[in-house]
């Protein structure tokens, strides 16, 4: 079992594996959260000889395993019955699928849940999602509607911008990951033009506000870096920004990213020709790619979103703490702000206010927003 920051940003591209072979029916996969109480003398050799292999990270007094099998169950069990384990959580995935935030997300509420209540081991319930491709096609894509979740300056308390979420029609109250979204729009074909949607709803939103004088706010969108290794892609984005009428500067891409897109010098030139334009960029959910330490390094960006998965316990265990400070400590090393998403309770924002992280995100401030309720929101703040 390993302890550091790159086994943490390994354990997620193995979790995506395990569960395409769970997509096409070859296997089982879920994950497991285990507390541990170090100061026992918990020796991690111990669960390394349980999981068979598995792959597993230790974060602190907290461990993360990937299990397989039919016998997944089981094997969560027998390791969450181990002297030194105070609470223990599994998230299997469900059919007809799901993502990897869920069950990480899952796994590790539970885990707090089974350590607050003193109980064995809690199976978190995870809903699948499916999406109808029908959704996707051109020309309006008029199944979808954009919400609005505030950022917050930990500094200030202030509402200083928002990510635009998209929502279905039918849907608009469930939580589904930009991830999801743009993913079931690769799959039917039309993932470039409902990223272009996405961004020219955005800038018409911005110029609205801009028109009716609110105050000034940064509004970001979710991008798939692979749109950057196509010839053309910067100029498209920066028409759609002009066409609109909005203020470049108040607007920021998020760029997400599973794998190392092709072309990436291709891909460094355009995110710097929208930086010139005078636009914002953010590498999405640092922490859950293999590539994220090499991107951040590599590409021309202003912040790092950290995932979610890293605020578990930030406010309650030491060792959390020590990890995300040592992931803010690498972003501002290299000249990025920090944001914080997932953000639910007063402890954790004192938490990263603490280890000076600049901006938050997540439900303590609000829910993701119609563009009404934001702006009144705004106003009344």
């Amino acid at each position: 079992m390993q302890d550091s920051l790159p086994a943490s940003l390994l354990f997620h591209d193995h979790l995506v594996a395990a569960m395409m072979a769970s997509g096409a029916g070859e296997s089982q996969s879920g994950v497991a959260v285990l507390h541990l109480d170090t100061g026992e003398g918990f020796a991690s050799d111990r669960l390394d000889s349980q999981i068979d292999g598995s792959a597993a990270v230790l974060d602190g007094s907290c461990a993360r395993f990937l299990l397989t099998g039919a016998n997944l169950r089981d094997t969560a069990r027998r390791i969450a019955a181990m002297p030194g384990v105070i609470g223990a959580g599994l998230a299997v995935m469900p059919s007809p699928c799901s993502w990897p935030e869920d069950l990480l997300d899952g796994a590790a509420r539970a885990a707090w849940e089974s350590k607050i209540k003193a109980a064995p081991l809690i199976e978190a319930t995870v809903l699948g999602r499916a999406f109808d491709c029908r959704d996707f096609h051109m020309p309006y894509f008029s199944s979808f509607r954009l919400l609005y979740q505030p950022q917050v300056d930990l500094g200030t308390g202030a509402v200083c911008g928002a990510e635009a979420l998209v929502r279905l029609d039918r849907d608009l109250d469930r939580h589904s990951a930009p991830e999801a979204f743009l993913l079931a729009a690769e799959h039917s074909g039309n993932l470039r033009p409902f990223s272009e949607w996405m961004l020219s709803q955005v800038c018409g939103q911005a110029h609205h506000w801009q028109s009716v004088e609110m105050t000034p706010l940064q509004l970001s969108v979710n991008m798939s870096l692979s749109h950057f290794a196509e010839p053309g892609m910067a100029r498209d984005l920066i028409g759609i920004v002009r066409d609109a009428g909005a203020d470049p500067n108040l607007l920021e891409l998020e760029l997400t990213e599973k794998t190392v897109p092709s072309c990436l010098e291709l891909v460094i030139d355009q995110l710097k020709e929208l930086r010139d334009f005078g636009m914002k960029l953010a590498l999405d959910d640092f922490g859950t790619g293999y590539a994220s330490i090499g991107l951040l390094k590599a590409l021309p960006l202003d912040r790092v979103k950290i995932d979610r998965s890293f605020l578990v316990g930030i406010d309650r265990d030491a060792g959390a703490r020590e990890e995300f400070g040592r992931i803010v400590a690498f972003g501002r090393s290299l000249g990025l702000e920090v944001v914080a998403e997932g953000v639910e309770r007063p402890g954790q924002a004192q938490a990263l206010k603490t280890l000076n992280c600049d901006r938050g995100q997540g439900f303590l401030w609000g829910p993701p927003l119609s563009p009404e309720q934001f702006a009144q929101s705004v106003a009344a703040a």
